[in-house]
């Protein structure tokens, strides 16, 4: 039986079919003002449990095998948002395990590169310090750091930016594609790592067959991009030429600036806040998945050309764009 927390997000939404097609039993564990809509026609036994009460949890993971935990907070208006929904919620599952399951095969985290904080020219490998610059990243290393020290046996994969049918994030790309306008920091000169969001899924349930555990990877399709060039594989997609629009470093700092502050008045988290801005302005997020690959045999597949069609045919058929 594999557990997944997260199953109505973006991963959980694409993880949990590949592993019923495999013949996996699964159990979702969702918060209790979670929106099935996605998962609810598949043939999983769904758990409602708060993040924050072991008891609750603990019923959920007993006689559990595996655990997928794709849950999180992406954004939020302060810090304490982040630490509840990464670090607090990863803790008490984390807890609960070892309260009410003796028999985990293997704990798989889903964290992310921003726990790493930014690169420089040369990609970084797992050896190399971690120095997260925003809140999202330092709740997710406080995370890891509780998996790490727990004693049980665990996978970390650190994933770059990933994209494909059902992202909502690369979606605003998409959107002024059309509109032939494309805004960019540095120039565009940024350098990114992608991942596709099925290689992902095939990271995630490869990690979980392994027989390797206690170790941390970064995922992503193992080449570099600049931010200019994936304005133009976008464009190329939604066939319309682009137009770039320069924005000055301290424009996007004091646009970052307001959205934090209208989102602690409203209570709403805006996805452009602060901290965003301040992982945007990095000129290298360059992660090396060499470890991956030899070790527990991850191939990249599908990579921007592909994979944009299949984003943004998604996005016409649900009536996004």
């Amino acid at each position: 039986m594999v557990l997944i927390t997260g199953a109505t997000g973006f991963v959980g939404q694409n993880l949990v079919p590949e592993l019923i097609r495999r013949g996996y039993r699964i159990s979702a564990l969702l918060r209790p003002d979670s929106n099935i809509r996605h998962i609810k026609d598949f043939n999983i036994d769904i758990k409602v449990a708060s993040p924050f009460n072991q008891i609750e949890i603990g019923s959920a993971v007993k006689n559990i095998e595996y655990i997928i935990h794709c849950a999180g907070a992406l954004k939020g208006v302060k810090w304490e948002d982040y630490y509840k929904g990464n670090f607090l919620y990863t803790k008490n599952l984390v807890e609960s395990v070892k309260k009410y399951n003796n028999g985990l095969k293997k704990f798989i985290f889903i964290s992310s590169q921003a726990a790493a904080g930014p690169s420089g020219e040369v990609p970084k490998n797992e050896n190399d310090k971690d120095n997260p610059i925003s809140y999202y990243g330092k709740s997710k290393l406080l995370a890891e750091d509780v998996l790490k020290t727990s004693g049980l046996p665990y996978i970390i994969l650190r994933p770059s930016s990933i994209y494909g049918p059902g992202d909502t994030e690369f979606l605003p790309l998409f959107k002024m594609a059309l509109k032939r306008i494309h805004l960019l920091i540095n120039k565009g000169r940024n350098k990114i790592n992608l991942l596709y969001i099925k290689d992902f899924i095939n990271a995630i349930i490869l990690s979980m067959e392994s027989n390797i555990v206690n170790k941390t990877y970064y995922v992503s399709d193992g080449k570099e991009y600049y931010w200019k060039d994936i304005c133009h594989i976008v464009s190329n997609v939604v066939g319309k030429k682009p137009v770039f629009w320069g924005v000055p470093n301290l424009f996007a700092k004091l646009i970052g600036n307001i959205n934090s502050v209208l989102g602690k008045i409203i209570g709403k988290p805006f996805l452009l806040n602060r901290d965003k801005i301040k992982e945007g302005l990095c000129r290298y997020w360059l992660f090396d998945i060499t470890s991956i690959k030899n070790e527990i045999g991850f191939l990249p597949s599908v990579f921007p050309e592909e994979g944009f069609k299949e984003a943004y045919k998604f996005y016409i058929d649900k009536g996004w764009l």
